[in-house]
């Protein structure tokens, strides 16, 4: 039911029957020796509990679900499972606007999960750089939102090739960072290797440019 209700965008009823299944899995956890799973189970009741609460921009709420969350994900020892949760908590604070905080989050997953991020090429590494290069622009950290940004993009270069969608737009939004620092030159010469890799389709147009 709570699937059901959150594909609807119902997050109200959502939150109510996470609740439900929340409050039973610690119930049971009082019976006996809590697993990891266990544990995991937990965390990811208070995770989609969080994801409900920032869906509805409640995020006082989210905040203290999704940090409930993160404290059961590592009681677990499942650290694919916790790096998710923060992650998350990242995304949580950089809707808010709350841009140190992000960092700080992004950061925390960037060394936890990486033995080596400047070789790294997984895509979830790609995406944790762009995450603190927006962060970066919010701060006006520019250097430092270039360096992930270009990680980003040779991260996906590497796996999804230069004309994937998902690879070039990351140049309009290095593009875009440089108009705003009133750089043209820069940013058009982005712009342009932007507009080469996508073969200047029509639709890539507006995708580079509102990045």
């Amino acid at each position: 039911l709570a699937t059901e209700y959150y594909m609807k965008g119902d997050y109200l009823r959502t939150a109510k029957y996470d609740k439900i299944l929340l409050d039973k899995r610690i119930k049971d956890s009082r019976k006996e020796v809590i697993s990891s799973k266990g544990y995991a189970q937990i965390g990811l009741a208070y995770q989609n509990l969080a994801t409900n609460y920032a869906q509805m921009e409640d995020f006082e709420s989210a905040e203290q679900y999704m940090i409930q969350g993160l404290r059961y994900m590592q009681k677990s020892g499942l650290k694919s499972r916790e790096m998710r949760v923060i992650s998350d908590l990242g995304t949580l604070y950089e809707r808010q606007g709350k841009f140190n905080v992000a960092e700080k989050y992004y950061l925390q997953f960037k060394n936890r999960y990486f033995d080596d991020f400047e070789s790294d090429s997984t895509l979830t590494a790609a995406r944790i750089a762009l995450n603190l290069g927006s962060v970066y622009v919010q701060r006006e950290k520019y250097i430092k939102a270039h360096k992930y940004f270009r990680k980003a993009h040779s991260i996906r270069k590497r796996i999804l090739g230069a004309e994937n969608i998902e690879t070039y737009k990351i140049l309009g939004t290095i593009g875009n960072s440089f108009n705003i620092q009133r750089k043209f030159e820069e940013a058009k010469m982005v712009m342009d290797t932007a507009f080469r890799d996508a073969k200047f389709s029509p639709d890539s147009i507006s995708i580079i440019q509102f990045q």
